[in-house]
C-alpha cells in the first residue's frame, strides 16, 4: 500500500530523537497509524551502541517492517591503534552482536565521523 502521494514511508531513528529517560521520543504507534511501513534505527557507531536502539527495537515490534544501520567510523581507527582492516573488523562484529537474536536487514551509513568514538 502506498501512501496518498505515492511513496513507501519510513522514518529513521536514533538517540538523536530525544531520549529514554524524557517523554519525547519517537511514536512508532502514531508512525504506523499515520503510513509508515518501516523504520529503521541507528544500531552503532564506531564500537558503541546507540543508547536508544533496544528501546526502539522492542517498541516497534510488530508495528512495522524493522531494520538497523551501523554508523561507520572510518576516522578513529589511527587514535585508537587499529589498522583500517582492524577497525572495520571490529565495527562489523559490533552490528552482528546487537543483532544475533533480532534478525533484519542492515545498512551501512557512510558519512563523516568524529574521532572521539
Amino acid at each position: 500500500m502506498l501512501s496518498q502521494n505515492g511513496k513507501i514511508e519510513g522514518i529513521d531513528i536514533s538517540q538523536f530523537q530525544d531520549d529514554y529517560h524524557t517523554e519525547r521520543k519517537p511514536d512508532l504507534k502514531l508512525a504506523a497509524a499515520n503510513g509508515a511501513r518501516f523504520y529503521y534505527m541507528r544500531s552503532s557507531y564506531g564500537r558503541v551502541e546507540d543508547r536508544m536502539f533496544r528501546y526502539f527495537l522492542e517498541q516497534g515490534k510488530g508495528l512495522m517492517d524493522q531494520a538497523a544501520y551501523h554508523y561507520l567510523d572510518y576516522y578513529s581507527h589511527p587514535a585508537l591503534g587499529y589498522n583500517s582492516s582492524e577497525w572495520g573488523i571490529i565495527q562489523g562484529e559490533k552490528i552482528i552482536s546487537l543483532l544475533k537474536d533480532n534478525p533484519m536487514p542492515i545498512f551501512i551509513d557512510v558519512e563523516s565521523a568524529s574521532p572521539a568514538y
